[in-house]
């Protein structure tokens, strides 16, 4: 029985699979926190108490703070060291070495190239909230979750390519 493509990429690469569930994780566990701080709660108020002229952020800054958050904690989690990384390399370098390429380091490179084009790639889509997600501010709530969603969806991509991209790395310092 052949194996489907997703458990080919996830046997290829387990530390990217594993980066973007931490990715995941890590949302779930910092947009609330970071929303009560910005938000309307306690915190604010408490705020507005010692500091006069205190204002509430936009939705854009506060947009932009998130989408820096997001970015900053994908790239914690794909430069974390753990045996689903030193797994990743070894089956990369081994990859490499299988094929009968002209220069394994070559194709590693050329891997490791790409995953950093990937990781620009969805840190530079999360940094611009598509059109059609900003136009839904007519509608009730739907605007402050594509601010929320979007970076979030985007910076999961980027801790993905990015924990592939240190794995390649580890694999061609071997």
């Amino acid at each position: 029985m052949k194996e489907d493509v997703l458990g080919k990429l996830f046997r290829l690469f387990p530390f990217g699979f594993v980066a973007a569930f931490l990715q995941l994780i890590a949302l779930a566990l910092a947009t609330p926190l970071v929303l009560a701080i910005m938000g309307q709660g306690s915190s604010v108020s408490l705020l507005t108490s010692f500091v006069p002229n205190f204002t509430i952020p936009s939705a854009e800054t506060q947009s932009s703070i998130i989408t820096g958050i997001y970015l900053i904690v994908s790239l914690g989690v794909a430069l974390t060291e753990n045996r689903f990384l030193d797994s990743t390399a070894m089956q990369i370098r081994h990859l490499s070495h299988l094929k009968r390429f002209y220069n394994a380091d070559l194709a590693m490179t050329l891997l490791l190239i790409q995953f950093c084009l990937g990781v620009a790639g969805f840190a530079m889509l999360s940094l611009h909230i598509p059109q059609f997600l900003v136009d839904l501010e007519h509608q009730d709530g739907w605007r402050k979750i594509a601010f929320i969603v979007w970076p979030g969806s985007m910076s999961i991509g980027t801790a993905f390519f990015g924990a592939n991209a240190h794995a390649t790395l580890r694999a061609l310092q071997w």
